[in-house]
């Protein structure tokens, strides 16, 4: 009983360092010596066991041992280097001179990037913008060989984000510049026209200021908690067309503030807190596409008691799928089970199963693969990447049951011509809507969005008679269709 209870105990730490960070060098070599100390049987039962654990390895791989001593807010693959830049308010990595605030990563180790400390304090912002490293955090700051230029010497308070847009840099956060100078500049500005200058009327920044700015079809958006502009009222977003600022969508929408944007696909991603929409909840993130709000196939649902604390974190396009990471535990209407990542890939959301626990706050890419910042405890930040399993996703909601439809409820609709052979047309709608056509068992053999005016093709189908349904957000219709 006693071996049993010895060999258990041993397991269990077998599974922590599987799981935890198996490419740890430290943590390698204790496994190593954990296994040499067993029996031929437990060495056996233990083969076994990492057998079927390889299947489902890791999520999330350490870059190294290092622990950061704070948060970290940046991170930039730098391909024309082929670096890994991460920027942050931490004193130093491993004890390098120079790497306070911004280091850099070749895959093996941390190195500094400039001779002497970045004078930007706290590092938000990192960008290669006419072949020359720019940073920003208390001012902006541009790479001149291995020292640091200050491009703002006035500027008071700091700078969240930049976007390179139209031959220009465009920077937004909380911060005044010189009062006195003829280009001044508060929440938002841009470098590069040919130097500083401010964007027709400034963001009021009160009480934090714009954190996020982006470029979206051919205008400059900006998210955060403000409260206005100087011609005209804004609460936490914005867009400039060139020529002002202007609110981009109508006032039922509104939005807790602004924690990241993205764009993907063909339409700009928001994502925070909670938000409104007609009276309506949307659950940490939305999306615009130019013309309309649309909930996200039901949204991510926070495991987080503090108001104060946002439910998405972090946006990040990769390849064909738009990750979020945050303090959230479910995902889609369905509630399908999502520990602090979750994946949309324009339809549904997916997950992986999460054994680490690891609380992801930031995500960035390093050559093909995915990296986030997580904290282990006060005064403890790493970084890893993500390894996914070969399998793929444990788990994807169910797109359609979801829900997600679009922002407005569906009023009356009729189908014409009913019987139909070839095409089916939907009277009534106002926007894009989603449908499905399932046959009298239930199975749903046809489904997906449909204009105004556009026909559904029923060529596909056999004769007989099916169930149409069109749904919104809130509400759904089904009519019966006959198909000859």
């Amino acid at each position: 009983m006693k071996d049993f209870l010895h060999f258990t105990f041993i397991l269990k730490k077998l599974s922590f360092f599987y799981f935890w960070n198996i490419n740890d060098p430290q943590n390698f070599g204790r496994l190593r010596l954990t296994v040499s100390r067993m029996s031929s049987w437990q060495k056996l039962v233990v083969v076994l066991l990492l057998s079927c654990l390889s299947g489902r390895a890791q999520l999330w791989q350490e870059l190294n041992s290092s622990a950061i001593d704070a948060n970290i807010s940046a991170f930039y693959y730098d391909q024309t280097t082929d670096l890994l830049l991460v920027g942050g308010s931490f004193s130093s990595i491993d004890g390098i001179a120079n790497t306070r605030g911004i280091a850099a990563w070749d895959g093996q180790t941390w190195t500094a990037v400039a001779n002497s400390e970045c004078p930007a304090g706290i590092v938000n912002a990192i960008v290669r913008f006419r072949d020359t490293l720019f940073v920003a955090g208390d001012g902006l700051f541009r790479l001149n060989g291995s020292e640091w230029d200050t491009l703002t010497p006035y500027l008071d308070g700091s700078i969240s984000d930049l976007v390179e847009f139209q031959g220009a840099l465009y920077v937004c956060g909380d911060f005044w510049s010189d009062p006195a100078a003829a280009e001044q500049a508060r929440g938002v500005g841009v470098y590069g026209k040919p130097d500083w200058q401010a964007l027709n009327e400034n963001i009021l920044g009160e009480p934090t200021g714009p954190s996020s700015i982006c470029a979206f079809q051919d205008e400059i958006y900006v998210g955060g908690e403000f409260f206005s502009t100087f011609n005209m009222p804004l609460t936490n977003t914005a867009a400039y067309n060139g020529t002002q600022w202007y609110r981009p969508w109508n006032a039922n929408m509104f939005f807790e503030p602004f924690k990241d944007m993205a764009v993907f696909g063909d339409e700009l991603f928001v994502a925070g807190h909670q938000g409104r929409y007609n009276n309506r909840f949307i659950n940490n993130i939305a999306r615009w596409d130019g013309q309309q709000w649309r909930d996200v196939a039901g949204g991510l649902f926070s495991n987080s008691t503090d108001p104060a604390e946002p439910g998405v974190s972090t946006l990040l396009p990769h390849f064909e799928y738009l990750y979020a990471a945050g303090p959230f535990d479910r995902a889609g209407a369905d509630s399908i089970t999502a520990e602090y990542l979750a994946a949309w890939d324009g339809q549904r959301w997916c997950s992986y199963d999460n054994p680490q626990g690891i609380e992801p706050y930031l995500l960035g890419t390093y050559q093909d693969s995915i990296i986030c910042a997580y904290k282990v405890t006060s005064g403890v930040h790493r970084i890893a990447k993500l390894s996914p399993p070969a399998t793929g996703f444990d788990r994807c909601s169910n797109g359609w049951t979801l829900g997600e439809g679009n922002m407005a409820e569906v009023q009356s609709i009729s189908i014409r011509p009913n019987p139909v052979s070839e095409r089916l047309f939907v009277d009534g709608l106002s926007i894009a809507t989603r449908y499905q056509i399932a046959d009298l068992t239930g199975k749903v053999v046809e489904q997906g969005m449909i204009n105004p005016g556009d026909p559904i093709s029923c060529e596909q189908l056999h004769a007989g008679l099916y169930m149409i349904t069109v749904k919104g957000l809130d509400r759904s219709q089904t009519l019966k269709v006959v198909v000859r």
